[in-house]
């Protein structure tokens, strides 16, 4: 929080933070309250957290991947 206000005071700009076990997820969980806000997910919410998300939420999934995993029928997370 000290960080993004000195962020905010010094440049005008304004940033979210996501704190998780690990960098997908830290990165999935900072743009749940965009702008401005920092969250965290705790490592036993985790799979609750990304199960519903689309394949496409995971990086490194783009539009034709998504196609494919869609096709073989695991338009979730938690169908993969």
């Amino acid at each position: 929080a000290e960080m993004r206000a000195a962020l905010l005071r010094e440049t005008g700009f304004r940033a979210s933070a996501g704190v998780a076990s690990n960098k997908t997820l830290s990165k999935l969980v900072s743009g749940l309250h965009k702008p401005d806000d920092q969250t965290a997910l705790p490592p036993p919410e985790a799979a609750a957290f990304v199960a519903p998300l689309p394949v496409r939420a995971l990086p490194g999934v783009g539009f034709r991947t998504e196609q494919a995993l869609t096709q073989m029928g695991a338009a979730t997370v938690a169908q993969l």
